[in-house]
């Protein structure tokens, strides 16, 4: 095989130099300055359209937050009304025997004794107010008190004459002392 040079023998090898290292820097430099202009450029758009879209969706999240507003009142609401159910159920639990003990009352009460008020009070502690024409009807009433199985103490607290108009009727307050577990 024949091989022909058209590179005139003064010129050849001369071709061969170094590499142009700043000319591979400057090309480089704009190579990445083109990149970074190209990412500026993406990110900006991408920043445009995702706000657009933040303000589309602003409405969503008012609601959103209104809503999630709204389901916490509704959680202290349902808790509020737990608590109510769970303090009924105990007193219904203790009705039964609120209830044989009222109607004890009730039979032991003398004819002249009319009860107004019958209070449950902390501490085991039932509180009866009313009303008395006969100040013997009141002793009667507290010697039966004091003769219950669950009464622990009866206490005479009041008993004040009513006004002028009858010298007779009078007020009563007596307050019993249940025993533990008894209500």
């Amino acid at each position: 095989m024949i091989r022909i040079n058209l590179i005139p023998p003064e010129e050849r090898g001369k071709g061969r130099g170094g590499v142009d290292w700043l000319r591979v820097a400057a090309i480089g430099a704009w190579g990445f300055t083109a990149l970074l202009i190209l990412v500026t450029v993406f990110n900006a758009r991408a920043a445009g359209l995702y706000r657009r879209e933040l303000d589309a969706l602003q409405p969503r999240i008012i609601q959103l937050q209104a809503a999630q507003r709204e389901l916490r009142d509704v959680r202290q609401h349902n808790a509020q009304l737990e608590q109510e159910k769970n303090r009924l159920e105990a007193l219904a639990a203790g009705s039964a025997a609120v209830s044989s003990r009222l109607e004890t009352v009730a039979r032991i009460l003398p004819r002249d004794v009319w009860l107004e008020r019958l209070a449950l009070a902390p501490g085991e502690q039932v509180v009866l107010q009313g009303y008395t024409a006969n100040v013997s009807s009141v002793s009667r009433l507290l010697r039966s008190l004091r003769e219950l199985d669950d009464v622990e103490d009866v206490e005479l607290v009041a008993l004040d004459r009513i006004g002028d108009e009858d010298p007779y009727l009078r007020a009563l307050v007596i307050r019993l002392q249940l025993k533990g577990g008894a209500r």
